[in-house]
């Protein structure tokens, strides 16, 4: 359970300038809201282990088609300890879904305007994957929109297909492929081509921040990026995360599962400590 912006301000000085009057510049501390490596338990499961405050239960992203899943020693792989294993079978569009609601005060995070979220994620296939240009998808989701997937998702090609990073905005009504599946508006460009090609691991993460006219996203694997704006019904509200494929069907591990709110300052809190420095400035020395 995360508390209120207000308790989690932190002030540098100097920095802003009114006039000749120093203000300090505030910032509000980042939260870590999920932090779940797979490593802590006896033995450590793919639910909620009591002994990691931290950590989330995780479900199938699919109500018909079931994957196996299970908690695996990868530490020749990603290398740090345990991972979630996903055995897939022939089946494409499977992974796996994370409930952090009950790590928020209300159950869903909600973005107010400059807020953002950070999902990150250590994960590898176990074989050479199949050549998809949409492989591989990291994402955020609201579970409690009722009959919409409300996801964003980080797009990530797979075997040989060299198409670059994009996003993926769900927004499907209905399907069991929920969520961040096969339906969805595809946007964004990639700063360079990139595709996991390979078992190596590989690290992706995505940025969600909430803007005045919708929200703006960022997401990288490696040293590629992507960047892009939703300023229509954009999703501002999420509970879950979602790591899956797309119209692939290869086997894959996961792991350092991360989700991070970054909260701005509310307008009391600068307000307060602009007067403050003004009333410093006014005192006689």
């Amino acid at each position: 359970m995360f508390f209120s912006k207000r308790l989690l301000l932190t002030a540098t000085l100097p920095a802003l300038t009114l006039g000749m009057v120093a203000l300090p510049v505030v910032t509000a501390a980042p939260i870590t809201i999920v932090n779940d490596t797979f490593d802590v338990g006896t033995p450590p499961t793919v639910g909620d282990d009591a002994a990691d405050p931290l950590d989330v239960p995780w479900i199938n992203v699919s109500t018909t088609q079931t994957p196996t899943r299970s908690i695996v020693d990868d530490s020749g792989g990603i290398g740090s300890g345990n991972a979630q294993q996903v055995l897939v079978g022939n089946n494409t569009f499977l992974g796996a879904s994370g409930d952090f609601s009950g790590l928020v005060t209300g159950g869903t995070l909600a973005l107010a305007t400059g807020d953002s979220i950070t999902v990150s994620a250590d994960a590898r296939y176990t074989v050479t994957p199949d050549t998809n240009a949409f492989g591989f998808r990291l994402g955020l989701f609201d579970s409690a929109v009722n009959g919409t997937d409300s996801a964003y998702a980080l797009l990530i090609p797979s075997g040989s297909n060299a198409a670059g990073l994009q996003f993926i905005k769900d927004n499907e009504v209905g399907g069991d492929d929920k969520p961040a599946g096969g339906s969805g508006i595809v946007f964004g460009t990639s700063s360079g081509t990139t595709m996991i090609a390979d078992t190596s691991p590989f690290s992706a993460t995505l940025t969600i921040t909430r803007t005045l006219t919708g929200v703006s996203l960022s997401g990288s694997v490696g040293s590629a990026s992507v960047s892009a704006v939703d300023n229509s019904g954009a999703f501002t509200t999420f509970d879950s995360i979602v790591i899956r494929e797309g119209n692939n069907s290869t086997n894959f591990r996961f792991d350092n599962v991360n989700v991070t709110f970054n909260p701005v300052p509310e307008p009391a809190s600068l307000a307060l400590l602009s007067l403050g420095g003004l009333l410093l400035a006014g005192r006689p020395r």
